[in-house]
């Protein structure tokens, strides 16, 4: 995959990496005070089938599907996007996918 440099910047302003994988964001973000959304996760486990949940985070299915999961601190919320299980960061933005 290709990012250009605004999605590197995208992700940046939150300490993180495009590529980083979901262990070293999910560590990341938790020194920095950051939470799983719950709310967002209890919202979207009931729209998923089962095998698109993962380990707090929604995942796709097929070929191409991708991997979301939600974080929030001081009234802020994060969205993080991943390749399927959760192999690179590929996105983070303040709004929901």
């Amino acid at each position: 995959m290709k990012f250009s440099a605004a999605d590197r910047r995208a992700v940046a302003k939150f300490g993180l990496h495009i590529g980083e994988s979901f262990a070293q964001v999910d560590r990341a973000l938790a020194r920095r005070g950051w939470l799983v959304d719950q709310d967002w996760l209890r919202a979207e486990v009931t729209k998923a089938i089962p095998q698109q949940v993962g380990t707090q985070m929604i995942c796709g299915d097929g070929m191409d599907a991708t991997c979301n999961k939600a974080f929030k601190r001081r009234g802020r919320k994060l969205y993080l996007t991943f390749s399927k299980n959760g192999d690179a960061l590929i996105d983070a933005t303040t709004k929901s996918p």
